[in-house]
């Protein structure tokens, strides 16, 4: 038990702190509920109750399911505590408490937002003791507050709603521990409780008083209020410096000295500016840094909080952005709502856009009727002709658009549904006639200029036991790389019986009779759906499911007649309609196979917290993962379609608020690649993803798995987020990943698989460091390796550091290695290394390790002197499914720009051509090479020089 001596005295404050937080120093317990799983942040990992920091507590035992879930869909709190009257929880034993010293317990706790009204009467208590049980609280516990709603202004009126509380320890134990207890006692309408940003510090004698913690690129500022506390009896400074994304008062690094008598409520004020860049990064972070200096222990070297800014970034991904449908603006008397968007590219090149025109806001079934209304663009996108109603009824609601481009018949085909006014997809009867669902068709013959007016498809293709067939959102396809070349050209849209049964409708003769395909039931319900043409002519649908945060997938094989169930789609997503779109295929000319898919990120990013964040992802390995989500948009986005326009951009048309604007946002593939690349490049990752480092990249297969920390935090060691070479020839991005404690060991599968048949040579490239390592050099268990693996992750071929600091290259269990010890601690290293395959067998590899500030980087291959080289006599060759990155315990690697590639320049990149000390004789065109057409400039000079009639002869 605790005697009364371990409690100095507790003071009660209600902070409405209306954008103003205290930032305190000695963090011992934070939870602010982004509880993601570590090893694949795709995953939520609320499941019940969070594993780490809370524990239930149920008094008394209630009837219903208890649980911990997230729900920003309704308002943002990123916690609720969905249970009865009477039950909480209880926070894991918190470490790291001293005697005599001054805490600060605060939390966010909030009713059900969606009335002001409702409240909800909760207890928090401190607790310290040995164990839950036993421990006895400190604060005069449990203290009572009422928690109110806010008419869904969560989060962004959380200032609002923060409880906290300061005590003073007495003399502790060695065992005691403190514990957090936040319980519901009593709500008024059964509200439920809404619990965040959960922390216990230690109250430093420096206090840092932020206003705000956001920031754009480019415009506005954000001020901190420094307080000396105390009275100090010597002068007190205080160093603020920043990472490379902020400023302190426009500099990286300022000094602040509070001479006494320093008065503790008047605090030196500093302005943090973001760092206007010219980097696609998305939403980011900036650090800031604080230390203390003073002849007086109780000031000197505090361990003051290391702050973070989230930045807009200014340089989004996008080339153009177009209002298309605007609520009050456009239609029949000033329609106010536009919903459903969906998109395709005509013949000629236009761009036809389509949605439901409504009077409320609300879906069919609601009062008032719903148009079905189109616009077209004849310049990719960049502004549209007005606004035509397609079809209009009183006595109706026309929804859910469908278009799909016929490119071999030169038409445009546009199907959707029609429902009774007052009777929507959960209301109509079965059958065939108006008083049902009514799929519809219309055609246009121009470019969508024109159009045939609707066409009833329901004794084609809808079974009378139906209720409702729909038809959309989004596009449907022709088909291409069909094996049974009869299915080539077929029309297909993905449609929906009942509101959850898939099934395809389909067209063999251009458009002039439809078909449905097979009918099941045995899939879990889903809806919204698109489909996609994989190159070896399957075909993938992708859909929204009834519930739950993961996409159902669907697989056919015989173009869209049957389907089967592929798997659980592996983006983490809100329940929403999303784009998808085939970009381009390797069969078709292009670089590599893509598959886009269209989406909001959620607020927080990455969580499948709402409508929120637009983004666009990209398949390499034909639908099987979904990788590089770059966001192209903030704040609520909804329903999406996307498609390659004709000029080669991506266009993503999508509601940009809740039911009166959408929106086209143009893109190109370069910027969601971070590229262009050389060609030759395979597989790329900068570790710099600003929605999910584990996921970026380009030619990959899904995210890393495993053991490392990828971050895109600014480091002292570094100067950088990234870690730094002077004279690195290629794009870069803002991240990298580094060992954790448990070393590093992480793994990532390639779209395809490489064999030696399909190249030569293979280049791999890596930047790595230790100089984030504070273990002594030359111990063990310290060594580095990349290993090139078969599909059961056993190593091909490996090279990288090992334990006797030396560089080396291994096949099977022969080693070629450098001289012992030349690998410096702090040092960092370009490593490139070269595998040599020749009809279907390895021949050998080598590796060149290229120190920053002292080696020159090679200008080609030829130029390179190998660091070692390698001979085996091992000479059989696995297909490489998957590179691993694996750095012992003994040692903090850290890893940065990894580019896998079949020619030096592909991850090398090439010099840059007017740097004289970098060029090539003979280079005449600059192009970093000498070629044919540098003789034939030379040619063209030498006769221009001898002709008679020429002046300069």
């Amino acid at each position: 038990m605790i005697n009364a001596k371990k409690v100095g005295g507790a003071l009660l404050c209600l902070m409405m702190c209306l954008g103003v937080s205290s930032v305190h120093g000695g963090i011992l317990f934070s939870d602010d509920f982004e509880a993601y799983d570590p090893g694949d942040k795709t995953v939520f990992a609320i499941n019940g109750v969070p594993s780490g920091n809370w524990t239930a507590h149920y008094t008394p035992s209630v009837a219903r399911s208890n649980e911990i879930w997230d729900t920003r869909n309704f308002g943002g709190t990123r916690m609720w505590i969905t249970i009865e009257d009477g039950a909480g929880i209880i926070s894991r034993p918190i470490e790291g408490l001293k005697s005599g010293t001054e805490y600060l317990f605060s939390a966010v706790l909030v009713a059900e937002t969606s009335v002001g009204s409702r409240t909800v009467e909760v207890s928090y208590d401190i607790l310290i003791g040995p164990d839950a049980a036993s421990a006895v609280s400190v604060i005069n516990g449990p203290q009572t507050v009422l928690a109110r709603g806010d008419g869904w202004q969560i989060p962004q009126s959380k200032a609002d709603h923060v409880v906290t509380h300061s005590f003073t320890t007495g003399t502790l134990d060695d065992a005691d521990r403190a514990f957090v207890r936040i319980k519901r006692i009593q709500s008024v309408d059964g509200a439920y409780l809404g619990v965040d940003d959960v922390v216990l510090s230690e109250v430093l004698p420096i206090d840092v008083v932020a206003h705000g913690d956001s920031l754009r690129e480019g415009g506005g500022a954000l001020s901190y209020d420094i307080f000396v506390r105390k009275n100090p009896t010597a002068p007190v400074s205080i160093t603020v410096k920043t990472d490379n994304q902020l400023y302190v008062n426009g500099q990286s690094e300022i000094t602040l000295v509070f001479e006494p008598p320093a008065d503790p409520v008047v605090p030196q004020i500093v302005t943090i500016t973001a760092v206007d860049d010219t980097i696609v990064e998305g939403l980011h972070e900036g650090q800031i840094f604080f230390t203390s200096a003073s002849s007086l222990p109780a000031y000197d070297q505090l361990t003051l909080p290391t702050l973070r800014v989230v930045i807009e970034d200014n340089d989004w991904p996008v080339t153009g952005i177009t209002d298309v449908f605007v609520g009050g603006q456009e239609g029949p008397q000033g329609t106010p709502n536009y919903r459903i968007p969906s998109l395709t590219v005509a013949p000629d090149g236009s761009v036809l856009a389509f949605a439901e025109g409504r009077r409320n806001s609300g879906d069919p079934g609601y009062p008032q009727p719903i148009d079905m209304v189109m616009k077209r663009s004849t310049n990719h996108g960049a502004t549209f002709e007005p606004l035509v109603v397609l079809q209009h009824d009183s006595q109706f609601d026309f929804s859910d658009p469908r278009p799909l481009t016929d490119m071999v018949a030169g038409k445009v085909h546009l199907l959707y549904t029609q429902w009774p006014d007052l009777c929507g997809q959960g209301c109509v009867p079965a059958g065939l006639d108006e008083t049902s669902s009514v799929l519809l068709l219309q055609t246009s013959d121009d470019n969508g200029k024109t159009w045939s007016g609707p066409i009833n498809l329901n004794p084609q293709v809808k079974n009378p036991a139906w209720r409702a067939l729909n038809s959309g959102p989004g596009h449907g396809i022709q088909l291409r790389w069909q094996t049974q070349s009869s299915r080539n050209g077929r029309l297909l849209i993905p449609a929906h019986v009942n509101g959850q049964y898939p099934i395809s409708v389909f067209s063999d003769d251009a458009g002039q009779t439809w078909q449905a395909g097979e009918l099941k039931t045995s899939f879990p319900p889903l809806n919204e759906s698109d489909v996609v043409e994989l190159t070896h002519g399957d075909l993938l649908w992708d859909a929204r499911p009834n519930s739950g945060l993961y996409r159902v997938r669907l697989h056919s094989s015989d173009g869209g007649q049957t389907w089967t169930q592929q798997s659980t789609g592996d983006i983490y997503i809100t329940p929403v309609d999303c784009g998808l779109e085939r970009f381009s295929a390797k069969q078709d000319g292009d670089d590599r196979d893509r598959i886009l898919f269209s989406g909001p990120l959620g607020e927080p990013i990455g969580t499948a917290g709402g409508r929120y964040n637009m983004a666009v992802w990209t398949s390499y390995d034909e639908g099987r993962s979904f990788i590089n989500p770059v966001q192209i948009h903030r704040n609520f986005a909804a329903y999406s379609d996307l498609k390659r326009l004709a000029d080669g951009s991506i266009g993503v048309l999508f509601e940009e608020t809740g039911s009166t604007l959408v929106r086209l946002y143009k893109c190109s593939i370069d910027t969601l690649e971070n590229g262009p690349h050389d060609p030759m490049l395979s597989q790329y990752d900068g570790f710099g993803n600003a929605a999910d480092p584990r996921r970026g990249g380009v030619g990959w297969t899904g995210s890393w798995t495993g053991t490392g920390e990828f971050t895109r935090l600014w480091h002292p060691r570094f100067n950088s987020a990234d870690i730094p070479f002077n004279g690195y020839r290629l794009t870069r991005q803002l991240g990298r990943v580094d060992s954790t404690a448990q070393g590093l060991s992480v793994q990532r599968r390639l779209a395809n698989p490489i064999t030696s048949n399909d190249t030569e040579s293979l280049f791999i490239s890596v930047l790595v460091s230790r100089a984030l390592d504070q273990t002594p050099d030359r111990g063990p268990n310290d060594a580095l390796a990349i290993e090139l693996q078969d599909a059961q992750a056993a190593a091909i071929v490996s090279f990288g550091v090992s334990d006797s600091e030396q560089f080396f290259v291994a096949k099977s269990d022969e080693v070629a290695a450098s001289a012992s010890g030349i690998v410096e601690m702090d040092a960092v290293y370009w490593l490139i290394a070269k595998v040599e395959l020749h009809d279907g067998q390895f021949k050998g590899a080598c590796v060149k390790a290229i120190q920053a500030g002292v080696d020159a980087v090679p200008l080609s291959e030829a130029q390179v002197q190998w660091t070692v080289e390698g001979t085996f006599s091992d000479r059989s060759m696995a297909a490489i499914e998957q590179i691993a990155l694996i750095g012992g315990p003994g040692a903090v690697w850290s890893l940065d720009e990894l580019r896998i590639g079949t020619t030096y320049e592909s991850v090398v990149g090439k010099p840059s051509c007017e740097d004289p000390q970098t060029y090539l004789v003979g280079d005449l065109n600059r192009d970093c090479y000498v070629t044919f057409e540098d003789f034939a400039l030379l040619a063209k000079d030498w006769l221009r020089c001898t002709d008679p009639g020429d002046p300069i002869r």
